[in-house]
């Protein structure tokens, strides 16, 4: 059920599946996208648990006002949600930038946190300078959307169907770029936070040239109870591709640990 909620003094959209209880599962997107990417994992559920759906501030159908974006911004937008739900404990599933914000939140409201689903996402995203400002001059292009537009047409993501690869498209042109700025300097912000996870973590991680030994190595370091599993021949958003693979595997992990 799609409903709206006040945070601050904005609309944000969220959607509810299933049967209320009081700890539900907690889906967070990440940088210029929207809720919609979590569907195909939803469709998966059958609504067997409390699902909790949102689009951040700034993203698809919540308000995009001009204002301070950040990631305590967007964990604050999360506690309001629980708050306004009255839920009692989370279990956070979040696709890339979206696992800033699920780690964010749990160093502030761990009380609230009972475990950690990471999608395609680092607990320490570093940018290298180049990328860094290579995107930062992005923004400043005054031809900005033309060119991103080209950029869209001219990638090609084969594990991806297109109707889906639209979508990713469409969510990035309709996403501020002073929203889109906020994004870029939390993970700037936040490349020396370094903190342990004593949580239950399940995480997927694409088998691509931005996972290797030592991001591996840095998850095994700071999370004491970790299920690691690498895909291969998928894109970074997997859930869209395998939701009943991914479905079925993180139903175990709910069902070994609670």
């Amino acid at each position: 059920m799609e409903s709206i909620y006040t945070y601050e003094d904005w609309d944000i959209s969220y959607s509810t599946h299933g049967k209320f209880e009081e700890e539900a599962l907690m889906f967070v997107h990440g940088a210029s996208s929207d809720q919609r990417i979590w569907n195909q994992l939803i469709e998966e559920a059958q609504e067997s648990r409390f699902l909790v759906t949102l689009d951040l501030l700034g993203h698809g159908k919540s308000e995009k006002p001009e204002t301070e974006y950040n990631i305590e911004v967007w964990a604050s937008n999360l506690k309001h949600l629980v708050d306004h739900l009255k839920l009692k404990k989370v279990i956070l599933v979040a696709h890339s930038f979206g696992v800033l914000i699920a780690k964010q939140f749990y160093s502030v409201f761990p009380e609230l946190t009972h475990a950690l689903i990471i999608v395609d996402g680092s607990l320490k995203q570093v940018l290298s300078e180049p990328i860094y400002q290579w995107m930062k001059t992005t923004l400043d292009r005054p031809d900005y959307e033309d060119y991103m537009k080209s950029l869209n047409e001219k990638s090609t993501n084969f594990c991806l169907k297109k109707k889906d690869s639209d979508m990713i498209n469409e969510g990035v042109l309709n996403t501020p770029k002073y929203v889109l700025r906020g994004q870029l300097e939390s993970m700037r912000a936040q490349e020396e936070v370094d903190m342990s996870i004593d949580l239950p973590v399940l995480a997927f991680h694409a088998n691509s040239h931005e996972w290797n030994a030592e991001s591996e190595a840095y998850l095994r370091k700071h999370v004491k109870q970790l299920d690691l599993h690498v895909w291969d021949d998928v894109s970074h958003f997997m859930m869209m591709e395998k939701p009943k693979e991914m479905w079925n595997i993180i139903n175990g992990f709910l069902t070994t640990h609670f």
